[in-house]
């Protein structure tokens, strides 16, 4: 199956250079270890955590006041011109196709972008990701988390790994995590998007 590490790899080799990512990432081990890090969030009764985060129209609210039945969630910086181009381009293709099937099924779901830069990602940067993708807001929010140690859990919470890059800015293992009642219910490769409306279709069926 393909997976993103690959696409990582290749797009941090191109801008960085071979030696900028056997630095930032520890000897090679991190992307050969993201199937085992999946796995791990999975077999473990994982909730998103109820932090503190501010959209891009500025309000701060909790993580669960986006209460919709399906959440789906992935996590950015906004200055990447690599892997976040691809998520965003695919969460906009991924909200295009629901709306298309239904628009009930829309009112059912929530897509979140969160960023992990805290220092540089406000209101102002989040608005702009949404813009660049043609974002319908009804059902998809950015959002930055409030305070460094949140962020800490959120990331722990999900398996997400982010490394400084000097050349890159961050680099990250990319995907989407399918949510039922804040719970973690899938992580699915960013290509895998026809795979990903048959878990979201299936999940609101059952609901």
């Amino acid at each position: 199956m393909k997976t993103w590490a690959g696409t990582a790899l290749s797009l941090a080799v191109a801008a960085g250079g071979i030696a900028t990512l056997a630095w930032a990432t520890d000897g090679w081990t991190v992307w050969t270890a993201e199937t085992t890090r999946r796995q791990a969030v999975l077999n473990r009764p994982t909730t998103l955590p109820d932090i503190l985060v501010q959209r891009e129209t500025g309000e701060i609210t909790g993580l669960h006041s986006f209460d919709r039945p399906v959440l789906v969630v992935d996590l950015f910086f906004s200055r990447c011109l690599t892997a976040c181009m691809a998520m965003g381009y695919r969460f906009s293709k991924l909200q295009s196709m629901l709306s298309a099937m239904s628009p009930a099924i829309s009112q059912d779901i929530q897509f979140l972008s969160i960023s992990f830069d805290h220092a540089n990602d406000g209101p102002g940067e989040l608005a702009a990701y949404l813009h660049r993708f043609s974002a319908n807001t009804e059902n998809w929010s950015a959002l930055r988390v409030v305070d460094k140690q949140s962020l800490d859990e959120l990331l722990d919470s999900l398996g997400v790994v982010v490394l400084p890059a000097p050349e890159l800015g961050f680099i990250h293992n990319a995907a989407f995590y399918l949510v039922r009642d804040y719970e973690i219910a899938g992580i699915y490769d960013i290509e895998d998007t026809e795979q990903l409306v048959r878990k979201i279709t299936d999940s609101l069926a059952d609901s």
